[in-house]
């Protein structure tokens, strides 16, 4: 038997368990050792689709809302060019 992280080892559907090779204690995208730079990034699942993985990715972070640094860059740089826009003399509508 299979024990799972969370406890529940005696149930059939683990909240847990991997949807790509059914195994319980993973998900689809755990790291198998944490990130770091300069290293080759490792998962879990033996039958992951890195392709796969990217597109999931790349759909949830087209959703999500960026981030406190991202709104003051933006903000940062619209000000620079609204600052260029000021009339000069003459100009006015």
């Amino acid at each position: 038997m299979v024990h799972c992280k969370c406890g529940k080892g005696s149930f059939p559907d683990c909240s847990v368990a991997c949807e790509k090779c059914n195994q319980r204690g993973h998900s689809q995208d755990t790291l198998s050792q944490p990130m770091r730079v300069g290293f080759v990034v490792r998962f879990t699942c033996p039958e992951l689709d890195h392709a796969a993985m990217q597109e999931r990715v790349k759909i949830l972070r087209a959703a999500m809302e960026p981030t406190a640094r991202a709104k003051k860059a933006l903000a940062k740089a619209k000000k620079g060019r609204l600052a260029q826009l000021v009339p000069g003399a003459g100009s006015h509508l």
